[in-house]
This record gives C-alpha cells, sequence and structure tokens, in this order.
C-alpha cells in the first residue's frame, strides 16, 4: 500500500490530507483504488450496470447484499462482480 497527499477543501478552507492507496482486482483486471473504501462504493465507481442485480464476490467468499456499505476493501482483495441469468431449453 501507498500513501498518498491530496488536498481536501471545505468551508473552513483547503487542508492538506494522507490517503492509502491500494492494488486490488476487479474482474480479473487491477484497479487502484483510495483507502476506505467499500464493496458499495466500489460498485458505484465502477459504473455497475444493474448494482441492485450484483453479487460481489470477495476472495472467492459472497458477500452478503445488507454488508455492501460496510464490507472494506483491502489491499490485493480480488473482487468479482457477478450477475446470474435463468435460462434452460423450452421443449
Amino acid at each position: 500500500m501507498e500513501t498518498k497527499k491530496a488536498l481536501k477543501s471545505s468551508l473552513q478552507g483547503t487542508e492538506e490530507v494522507n490517503y492509502l492507496m491500494a492494488t486490488i482486482t476487479v474482474n480479473g483486471k487491477n484497479q487502484e483504488v483510495k483507502l476506505p473504501l467499500s464493496v458499495l462504493e466500489l460498485i458505484r465507481q465502477n459504473n455497475v450496470k444493474q448494482p441492485e442485480m450484483v453479487s460481489v464476490q470477495v476472495n472467492d467468499s459472497f458477500v452478503n447484499r445488507e454488508d455492501f456499505p460496510v464490507r472494506q476493501v483491502k489491499e490485493g482483495d480480488q473482487i468479482e462482480f457477478l450477475y446470474f441469468m435463468g435460462g434452460g431449453s423450452v421443449r
């Protein structure tokens, strides 16, 4: 993990803040993200289509939908956004 500096503006003025950068893998592609970051925030950052229909796996374990806002992403996490499709043959 790498620490970077950024400027944060607020009503009180501008201040320098530190934040952590982490490399994670999302659907097989490396991404560099700012921490802290929840699964829900990651879904939004990746512009996931139909977020209400997506299932999320972190390091091969499914995350319960109610945990999306609180489950934090960590350095090295492997994350998959999955959609389950119904189907079959008609006879």
